[in-house]
């Protein structure tokens, strides 16, 4: 199908080319509607295509299906069904018309970027609610005043669209989303979930979020973040607690998607790295959006204990004491109530309880101290989410003080990150694909050594001396483990 000649003031992409849709059948009553038709105008690539039908839905879908040599797939409930299919190259979904006319289906959508359609038989663009105008201007508008509350899910995907095609929120739009946001809370927690971190997921959604602050609609779904405005913190912060996690957000987003030159080389091995220690947290295997988007959920959620411990002492200083481990409680709790799978409310309540743990590292490097045993044992009680929590770290280091992420104060902060990611992933990692040198056995041969908790100390003790570089050897081992026996048999 050719649709170069459906609007002069828009291009294609030769890239669409590779999209055969000649076995979508040219029949009177057949539309592309929705995203896909927003995007052939924009000149981008769809993901998927969504075909309207005004009459027999499922012959359509049956012609499609043979045509592409697949089968169709029927989703949904009785009445709301959509018909699945798969082709080589795309996804096509196939639903009856919502309403009587094409014209009265889009008038039902969402935002005008979403409400047009393409006539497959005529190839004539149906826009009633002005779509093509908002693209040019972009903003995303909605289309009438009752769709938010027609389906609250409706006040998230606004900022989702928007940020992932760089749009903005017209004035009105705005403005109907400020009174409607506490709406969303009658939504299931697993529809927020899906738009939430797909909104999470994008390269610029730093924005959005303090956009989605602005209208009540972040504390709306995180009813938790509302202490933390006019949260007050020490000398070293310039902002109360909520500025100061929009503005961590916002540094971790630059340090994930931005490519800042000196952590370039290790974008390819950041986020949800997966593998390493069977007993530490549970591993994750996602997408790298998925991986990103809950690495910036932890960023978002780690001080939100903070509220809760806040004390001043006796000279007039403020603390925050625990308020990691108050945070790991409520982070759990949030991610129950979106519907968080056990693996990504495990990741996430790991990074927020332990995000300060690479504090005591940073200070040793400011201070001209390099501690390898330090850095290992850190590295084995956190993989394989260490440079999870570097990162996280290195932004909530970045998020004090009003500045960018490359003019931050301390200035060093992504130097450090640099040092410490290297040294995870050229000297951690590629050692601890590697046993020990020595096992239990070789204790019990060479020592007389019983089963006991003794021999696992000792292995433990040697395991770590083996990562930081102390030992080398099967030799070097077993001298380690000969004077470690008798400094325990001394004491």
């Amino acid at each position: 199908m050719n649709f170069g000649i459906l609007e002069k003031d828009f291009l294609l992409p030769e890239k669409m080319n590779h999209f055969n849709l000649n076995f979508i059948p040219a029949k009177n009553g057949v539309y592309f509607v929705g995203g896909c038709v927003r995007d052939v105008l924009m000149g981008n690539n769809p993901e998927d295509f969504d075909i309207a039908v005004d009459g027999d839905t499922v012959s359509v879908a049956d012609e499609i299906a043979a045509r592409a040599g697949t089968r169709v797939i029927a989703l949904g409930k009785p009445g709301k069904t959509i018909y699945r299919i798969h082709s080589e190259t795309t996804i096509i979904d196939v639903s009856p018309l919502k309403g009587k006319t094409v014209a009265a289906d889009l008038e039902q959508r969402d935002f005008t970027v979403n409400a047009m359609a393409i006539d497959v038989c005529t190839q004539e663009i149906i826009d009633p609610a002005g779509g093509r105008d908002d693209i040019k201007k972009k903003i995303v508008r909605m289309t009438t005043a009752h769709v938010f509350r027609d389906d609250p899910l409706r006040l998230l995907r606004a900022f989702r669209i928007a940020a992932g095609l760089g749009f903005t929120l017209d004035t009105g739009t705005t403005e109907e989303i400020r009174r409607n946001a506490s709406a969303i809370t009658a939504v299931a927690g697993e529809r927020i979930r899906e738009e939430w971190i797909r909104l999470l997921g994008m390269p610029d959604s730093a924005d959005a979020l303090r956009h989605m602050n602005q209208t009540g609609l972040l504390t709306a779904i995180f009813p938790e973040l509302t202490a933390l405005k006019n949260c007050s913190q020490n000398e070293h912060h310039e902002f109360d607690v909520l500025e100061h996690t929009l503005a961590v957000y916002d540094r971790l987003e630059t340090l994930l998607h931005r490519d800042s030159p000196r952590l370039s080389d290790h974008f390819s091995n950041i986020g949800l790295t997966g593998g390493g220690n069977p007993s530490g947290p549970s591993r994750i295997t996602q997408t790298d959006a998925h991986a990103a988007a809950l690495l910036k959920h932890a960023a978002l959620l780690h001080d939100i204990g903070k509220p809760e411990t806040r004390k001043i002492d006796a000279k007039g200083k403020v603390h925050f004491y625990g308020h990691e481990t108050a945070g790991f409680f409520m982070v759990r709790a949030v991610c129950d109530r979106l519907r968080f799978s056990s693996s990504w409310k495990n990741y996430v309540s790991f990074l927020v309880r332990h995000h300060l743990r690479p504090l005591f590292l940073y200070i040793a490097q400011s201070k001209g101290r390099k501690k390898n045993l330090a850095r290992t044992r850190f590295f084995l009680r956190t993989d394989p989410y260490s440079p999870d929590l570097i990162l996280l770290f290195a932004a909530d280091m970045m998020g004090k003080k009003k500045g960018t992420a490359e003019s931050c104060d301390p200035p060093d902060m992504i130097e450090f990150a640099r040092v410490v990611l290297s040294e995870y992933f050229d000297g951690f990692r590629p050692k601890r694909k590697f046993s020990p040198p020595i096992s239990g056995r070789d204790l019990t041969a060479c020592f007389g050594l019983r089963p006991s908790p003794l021999i696992a100390e000792i292995l433990e003790k040697v395991e770590l001396q083996y990562l930081a570089g102390y030992i080398t050897d099967k030799t070097e081992a077993l001298r380690f483990a000969e004077n470690y026996i008798r400094s325990k048999n001394r004491s």
